[in-house]
């Protein structure tokens, strides 16, 4: 139809028709002048995110918390026995050993070390534990271990770094994921930058992906799943779609089990779809790509340790973690779930806090009460828009990973609510965040206010707290180095130095290099957001700045 009552009518464009339009086609006339293409704000992010990621990957000392020596065995034992290990007997090599008290890795978390070099007499620590787990990141990880040069610290840092390289997917999935969920109108035309500045910015996602661990690659598999079922939730569930669904789906189980919880969310979709023609066929593609994955993960875990998952092997080596379950203990489980998924303050493998820190809580949580609420209201006014099933699985997928942390804390198989834990659910928890900020009519001026803070938070958590506690106070607490009897400057320079024995001996340039190209960039990034939140005054003069055009 051409025309309606005299005018000109052009039916409405779908999502992802919108998410195609020039941004041009929807400006008001005038000279433009552009700030930054798309592919320039999505390389920009990315730069960002590597800096940020290698910022803790370099200075943070080896063997961290996350079982970084147990992680890297297993890929040391198939790149030297191309066989799979399995978790039980197995205990940590003669080269990890070393290394471990080759770089006073107790010492340097304040903790008395082993009596003696023997893996055997380490308690649980010394037993290669991550072996129960599926094992396709380590399979990832083995040809780069080959590559990287024999020295056991080399590996250690080199691996690191392709962790980081590995975490950018998901930041180029979120920008891809906003770009089709929110429209380039210019209303909306900044939001794709936003969200990946957001989840660059959020400090305990950026030490949970810079170190050896297989969290990373789960939360890539997920990243890449929700932009999929966004696309499907959008432009419609094809066979093809589902059939990658499954695939991601049964992949991301054979990195680790509790991916099979994005299973839920699927599950909604095909109901959502329920009334679509094939919709039964689509059903089936799902399964038969994920179920022959996830029932070969089964299988061999049965025969290997007699359940499912795999976990019982673990469960044999350590003992349960003490859990307080009164109703003030269940509060503070709860607080400290959303609290923890922006920034855990580590003091060795304890808990820390400060006034600094409760205040910093308690804002995000009226920020993030703040956004949900706006999106609530939003779709409660607006109850026929097509995104209002989008908000909803991603509503779906956050509840989801929250109660099964909650559950995994409860059952003793984790000692403290981390926020690492939420990673298959970051993606959708940072696009509401996003959305819902930008509904409230301030959205640039409190998205700015937040990234501010997280990235401030973040640098004050690293260089005012870990690095200092790792390479200062460690030696104060061990007498080796008097507390206050020195400049501030000399305390700089001493933990500087302290901070390279651990690491190898090309990483020293690179210390003082890489801190300089983050600011710069860090700044540039900033330069360039703020031009962009400016555009009233070149409006003025005939002239439309925009962050992206695609």
């Amino acid at each position: 139809m051409a025309q309606k009552a005299g005018k000109h009518y052009t039916p409405p464009m779908s999502y992802v028709q919108e998410a195609h339009v020039p941004v041009t086609r929807m400006q008001a006339a005038g000279r433009r002048s552009i700030v930054l293409s798309a592919r320039a704000a999505l390389a920009l992010l990315l730069l960002l995110a590597f800096l940020h990621g290698a910022l803790y990957a370099l200075f943070l000392p080896p063997w961290g918390l996350i079982d970084e020596a147990q992680h890297l065995h297993y890929i040391q034992y198939i790149a030297e026995q191309q066989a799979l290990p399995v978790a039980g007997e197995l205990y940590l090599s003669d080269e990890i050993v070393d290394s471990l008290f080759a770089t006073r890795r107790w010492q340097t978390f304040h903790w008395a070390p082993p009596a003696a070099h023997d893996p055997q007499l380490m308690g649980l620590e010394g037993h290669s534990y991550e072996a129960y787990q599926p094992p396709l990141f380590y399979l990832l990880m083995t040809p780069l271990y080959w590559a990287f040069p024999q020295d056991m610290l080399v590996k250690v840092y080199g691996l690191r770094l392709m962790v980081v390289l590995l975490s950018l997917i998901p930041v180029w999935a979120i920008y891809r994921t906003a770009r089709l969920l929110l429209p380039q109108f210019p209303r909306f035309s900044q939001l794709p930058f936003w969200a990946g500045l957001l989840l660059v910015a959020i400090p305990e996602r950026a030490i949970a992906t810079s170190r050896i661990n297989n969290d990373v690659l789960l939360e890539v598999l997920a990243a890449i799943f929700v932009m999929l079922l966004t696309h499907a939730a959008v432009a419609g569930l094809t066979s093809r779609r589902a059939f990658l669904l499954g695939l991601l789906l049964g992949l991301a189980v054979w990195v680790k089990i509790p991916a099979g919880l994005l299973g839920i969310p699927l599950l909604l979709l095909l109901w959502l779809h329920r009334h679509e023609r094939g919709w039964m066929s689509k059903a089936g593609w799902i399964l038969v790509a994920a179920a022959p994955l996830g029932g070969a993960l089964a299988l061999r875990n049965l025969w290997l340790y007699g359940d499912l998952t795999g976990f019982s092997a673990f469960d044999q080596l350590h003992r349960l973690a003490p859990v307080d379950p009164s109703l003030g203990g269940f509060v503070r489980v709860l607080i400290s779930l959303p609290n923890h998924l922006w920034l855990v303050w580590w003091k060795g493998s304890e808990v820390g806090g400060n006034g600094l820190l409760t205040a910093f809580y308690l804002l995000m949580a009226l920020v993030v009460a703040g956004a949900w609420g706006t999106l609530l209201l939003h779709f409660r006014r607006t109850p026929h828009d097509a995104r209002r099933a989008v908000a909803l699985l991603y509503a779906l997928t956050v509840l989801i990973y929250a109660f099964a942390v909650v559950g995994s804390y409860y059952e003793g198989m984790v000692p403290v609510i981390q926020g690492r834990f939420l990673l298959p659910a970051l993606l959708p928890f940072v696009l509401l965040l996003v959305w819902g900020l930008w509904l409230t009519g301030r959205g640039e001026a409190i998205l700015l206010g937040v990234v501010v803070l997280l990235w401030g938070m973040g640098l004050f958590s690293l260089f005012g707290n870990l690095v200092p506690y790792f390479y200062y106070w460690s030696d104060v607490v061990q007498g080796t180095m008097p507390a206050a009897s020195s400049t501030l400057w000399q305390e700089v320079l001493w933990t500087y130095q302290r901070a390279l024995l651990d690491k190898p001996s090309f990483l020293a340039p690179l210390l003082l290099l890489l801190p300089l190209c983050y600011v710069a960039a860090l700044i540039f990034t900033f330069i360039v957001t703020l031009r962009a939140m400016t555009p009233l005054r070149h409006q003025q003069a005939g002239e439309d700045h925009l962050l992206v055009h695609p």
